[in-house]
């Protein structure tokens, strides 16, 4: 579970530009429907007569704290991603499954931003189509479901602290502050209708114009907020005797200091009740 936890994390990159999907094949004058979120006009006097998309996804994922060095990669194996194949299908001596891969491949920034982040979104297209009516107009129906987690403020000690599975001895017993730490997530459906017209052409130019319906489906959301987030970590190393048994606990605990936590989430998510929690120790 970790292995495949450190995994996901290393495929959140440092990218700031959330806007596309489908990147690549969304461009493509050949991608039909699935590319009427970057321009809806492209669909009048396209390829098709008629495109449909029975299903497909889209994930993406970003953090500022982690990232996976490439190089290091490409100098062991080869290739980066011939490499990870390699690894998925079972391969044992790639970079990917070296026990040591934290500590080889991977990069974190302790020096750069005091406040960590994470986004994650995903796009699940269902079975949507366009016609075209005639040379100059077509017709289009989607039909998406989008799902998106953002978690902001983690401050740079509690990045570490997990990044390192809670056994960075630096920060155990100390206090350590998190503000503005926040946690948003949201899910939702999108139906869309568009028309697509061709207003003005000529051999090597063309006027294209679209209007876009759509209506928005709320599935689930919640938010948290916690302005300040004291806390620290100490590490328990003790065995004692139950019976019998001799009990050895050696883990590290989590202590909240103080924490005022404002929340809220729909209805389908036990209770559309908005309030807050304090605590103090």
């Amino acid at each position: 579970m970790k292995k495949a936890l450190l995994l996901l994390l290393t495929f959140l990159t440092f990218q700031k530009n959330y806007a596309q999907d489908f990147l690549g094949y969304s461009t493509s004058e050949y991608a039909g429907v699935t590319a009427i979120d970057i321009q809806p006009a492209n669909l009048a006097d396209n390829r098709f007569k008629f495109d449909m998309t029975l299903f497909g996804t889209h994930v993406k994922a970003y953090n500022n704290y982690v990232g996976i060095n490439r190089p290091a990669i490409i100098k062991q194996d080869g290739k980066f991603y011939g490499s990870l194949i390699k690894s998925l299908k079972g391969d044992t001596t790639t970079a990917w499954s070296d026990d040591n891969f934290q500590d080889k491949y991977l990069s974190t920034t302790d020096d750069i931003d005091k406040q960590k982040r994470v986004y994650f979104a995903n796009r699940i297209v269902l079975p949507s189509f366009l016609v075209e009516v005639n040379h100059r107009n077509t017709l289009a129906f989607t039909w998406d479901v989008r799902n998106y987690v953002n978690v902001d403020g983690v401050s740079r000690d509690l990045a570490k602290m997990i990044y390192k599975d809670f056994k960075d001895s630096s920060n155990w017993l100390k206090k350590l502050p998190s503000t503005n730490l926040s946690l948003q997530a949201m899910s939702w459906a999108e139906y869309g209708v568009t028309w697509a017209h061709v207003l003005k052409e000529d051999n090597q130019h063309s006027f294209k114009v679209a209007g876009r319906f759509k209506i928005m489906q709320g599935i689930a959301a919640g938010y948290m907020f916690a302005k300040d987030f004291n806390y620290q970590f100490q590490h328990i190393d003790t065995t004692f005797i139950n019976g019998s048994d001799t009990v050895h606990i050696d883990d590290e605990v989590l202590s909240v200091a103080q924490v005022d936590v404002d929340y809220g989430h729909s209805d389908n998510l036990y209770t559309d009740d908005v309030g807050g929690i304090k605590y103090n120790w």
